[in-house]
């Protein structure tokens, strides 16, 4: 058997027995080597000093697209020319897609029809 190490997370056991990796998507996801060359922890500095400027704004919730998944998002776009929004997300995310993490997030239409639609 061959494996690839994919994430190194701490583990979390459900009741059920199963094993999720605690942790975040966006908190994990890297453009490999491209951001090894830019500099450990760039792009969160970018976000930081944006937010501190006042050119992002504060968000109150913890979104899938965070700032810092946006950016690479978009650096993975423009590497990507011909491939759709989806097909760069995945790109993107790699095997890290395939991990099961502690919170995955809801969309909204999902939490409106867990709460009745209100």
């Amino acid at each position: 058997m061959f494996s690839r190490p994919v994430l190194t997370a701490p583990a979390f056991v459900k009741r059920d027995r199963t094993v999720l990796a605690d942790a975040w998507l966006p908190e994990v996801v890297r453009l490999g080597a491209l951001e090894a060359r830019l500099g450990d922890g760039v792009i969160e500095k970018i976000v930081a000093k944006g937010l501190r400027n006042g050119r992002l704004p504060l968000r109150e919730r913890r979104r899938l697209l965070s700032y810092p998944m946006v950016i690479r998002l978009v650096i993975a776009m423009t590497l990507l020319p011909g491939s759709s929004y989806a097909e760069a997300a995945r790109v993107l995310a790699g095997l890290l897609a395939d991990v099961p993490f502690t919170w995955t997030g809801t969309s909204p239409r999902e939490r409106a029809s867990e709460s009745g639609g209100r």
